[in-house]
């Protein structure tokens, strides 16, 4: 769930967008980004990307920016951008 700037992702949600941890730990599955399949930690101060799953854990985060410019998306269409121009 998202409201006004901050995001508490659950277990076995997607993270929706980019942010940083600012209460709480989770386990987060990166391997949509990274192709490892062991899920990292990540605590208060830590980044999150979009399109990541949280295997376990609580946490708030800080939104970092709209979900067109997060991480995940500028590896998927990393061309897509520059074409555009």
């Amino acid at each position: 769930m998202c409201k006004k700037g901050s995001c508490c992702p659950s277990p076995r949600e997607v993270i929706p967008l980019d942010g940083e941890i600012i209460e709480g730990v989770l386990q987060v599955n990166e391997s949509s980004m990274t192709g490892e399949a062991e899920a990292v930690c990540r605590d208060v101060g830590s980044s999150v990307y979009a399109g990541t799953v949280v295997e376990d854990g609580r946490a708030i985060m800080a939104v970092r920016g709209a979900a067109n410019n997060s991480r995940y998306e500028k590896d998927r269409f990393p061309l897509s951008k520059s074409r555009n121009k």
